[in-house]
């Protein structure tokens, strides 16, 4: 209680005597020492009440010089709030392994909580002066993600903070991307940046969930990636692409197609692992799952082909052959892959889905494309589509033959 009291007074002093805008540096050099004196009694002598005191009370002081003293610059209060936060998350990760490695509790709450104000000031205090946030947030994500990797080899069996910090810093890294991307001046290109981090961030927790073998993190990480496809498709049609090498436009090697290749691969892989590694019981529910992924990594990839063609006719202005018939042209062939795509996968679903597509991309040429355009340029193209039409009739044959040719059970 007399040490309690001890550090509670000390704590009150520059608030009580309310020290000068001039004495700023001695002030929060003051505090962070009784900040450590506060965290090492604590670990040492398992008094944990030092630790929630000291840090709501450092708290209280920089919440009290930030709207008293109104700085004038944003270096010296963001300073203030890392050294807190670092002082905290080294204070009480040691002071867990101190403690019997008893990482969960009081110290992860804090901890929690710690993080969640380092990225509120940084957020507020930045966004005051116009500036970035991205940055400092992501290196907190980052250390969250470390720390938790570090918890597991120290403890193992404490898996509800080595999850909790894991999912905070992946969370925090993902509110710097939305921010990171607006540094860009290419229209557009932010999206790229944001929609890849958030990508990495998926992949991630995937990897997480796959090397401790647990399925509930697997799925968080499928659902990342449904949500990124969805935002995706919103805002890839606004991405410009970048001149490289001198060239105006390279089909498939820009930033907007890399997302777009990314977010394929990643979706066909969730597609072929989550059934792979299923167990008996839940086959049915994640063959379903696979199924949906691969349904939508085919419309990923039908996105991927119908931005390209019209970045590359705008590029280059072609004239001999209007984008909606390049598109249509490309639809057909989209469709064949469909149907290839079923056949090997012995899955009904990508015919249906091809032949959709097939009927859209056929109704869209004989009615729009080629509608009013001279005979002979109907008849060219339309042989064209004639030679892939009959390419999937002998893709679908093949599929039925093989179908027979299964065992009946």
């Amino acid at each position: 209680v007399l040490v309690f009291m001890s550090l509670l007074g000390g704590f009150l002093t520059p608030i009580i005597i309310r020290a000068n805008f001039e004495q700023d540096v001695p002030l929060f050099l003051y505090v962070f020492v009784l900040n450590i004196v506060a965290l090492c009694l604590s670990a040492i002598k398992n008094w944990q009440e030092l630790r929630v005191m000291s840090f709501i009370s450092t708290g209280i002081i920089f919440l009290s010089y930030y709207f008293y003293f109104e700085p004038e610059n944003w270096v010296k209060p963001f300073l203030y709030i890392t050294a807190l936060f670092l002082v905290y998350m080294a204070g009480l990760i040691t002071a867990s392994w101190y403690e019997k490695k008893r990482f969960e509790g009081l110290n992860l709450y804090l901890g929690l909580i710690n993080a969640i104000h380092f990225v509120f000031w940084s957020i507020y205090i930045l966004q005051n002066f116009s500036m970035s946030y991205a940055f400092p947030t992501m290196l907190v994500g980052f250390i969250f993600i470390g720390a938790g990797l570090l918890i597991y080899k120290l403890s193992s069996e404490s898996l509800l903070p080595v999850g909790a910090y894991m999912i905070l810093g992946v969370l925090v890294i993902a509110i710097a991307a939305g921010d990171m991307g607006m540094l860009l001046e290419t229209p557009g290109l932010h999206h790229t940046i944001t929609a890849g981090i958030w990508l990495f961030l998926g992949g991630f927790v995937y990897l997480i969930g796959h090397l401790m073998k647990k399925q509930n993190i697997q799925y968080v990480g499928i659902c990342s990636w449904m949500f990124i496809a969805i935002y995706w498709y919103f805002v890839a049609w606004d991405v410009e692409w970048v001149e490289w090498f001198g060239v105006t436009y390279i089909p498939f090697i820009n930033p907007g197609a890399l997302v777009w290749i990314s977010m394929a691969i990643l979706g066909f892989t969730y597609s072929r692992l989550i059934l792979k590694e299923s167990i008996d019981a839940d086959k049915k529910q994640n063959s379903s799952i696979s199924t949906g992924l691969a349904i939508a990594s085919h419309l990923v990839v039908g996105g991927l082909l119908t931005i390209q063609i019209q970045n590359m006719w705008t590029a280059y202005a072609f004239t001999g052959l209007k984008v909606g018939l390049a598109l249509s042209f490309a639809w057909f062939i989209y469709a064949l892959l469909l149907f290839l795509w079923g056949s090997f996968n012995n899955q009904t679903v990508f015919r249906w889905m091809g032949s959709l597509v097939l009927a859209i991309s056929s109704f869209k040429v004989i009615f729009i494309d080629l509608s009013g355009k001279a005979t002979f340029y109907k008849v060219g193209f339309l042989l064209c589509i004639g030679l892939i039409t009959l390419g999937i009739g002998w893709v679908n044959k093949k599929w039925h033959d093989k179908q027979k040719e299964l065992p009946v059970s």
